[in-house]
């Protein structure tokens, strides 16, 4: 919600099963990859990912959004977006 409120990018990802999924991948992951005795650097660093992923994914896949639906009233907030992303660029 910071990044949403204080940056131009004004998406906000409040898909509550997403956000625990993510949540959790990113501490496993991170968690494995620093090893072990920094709990608090995987918090601070998997806090800021997940908050950068879920501003910026629905940013990208705005303009394939925005052509399907013909306004910017609604934007996709998935983490397939990747995959959305690139389906919309092969389809171009």
């Amino acid at each position: 919600l910071v990044l949403a409120r204080f940056t131009p990018l004004k998406y906000v990802f409040l898909t509550g099963h997403h956000m625990v999924f993510m949540a959790t991948m990113l501490t496993v992951i991170l968690s494995v990859g620093l090893g072990e005795g920094l709990d608090w650097l995987v918090v601070l660093l998997g806090a800021v990912l997940l908050g950068v992923i879920m501003v910026v994914m629905p940013a990208f896949l705005h303009p394939w959004t925005k052509k399907i639906t013909g306004n910017d009233t609604i934007a996709i907030g998935h983490f397939g977006s990747l995959g959305y992303i690139a389906a919309g660029a092969v389809g171009q």
